[in-house]
């Protein structure tokens, strides 16, 4: 899956491509531990190494 990161005010903000997922946080390295966490809770089990990161 890929997730792409933002800047929104002052919290950096994350959103899957073709799937419905969001999370913010205050720096981007919160970013994908969240993320990651997210899509467990979901039970979508994707491994930590299919998840890529585009920065905007």
């Amino acid at each position: 899956m890929k997730m792409e990161a933002y800047h929104s005010g002052d919290y950096r903000c994350a959103r899957g491509i073709g799937a419905d997922v969001f999370t913010q946080g205050t720096t981007f390295e919160e970013l994908s531990p969240k993320f990651q966490e997210f899509l467990r809770l979901e039970r979508k089990n994707i491994p930590v190494e299919e998840l890529f990161i585009l920065r905007s």
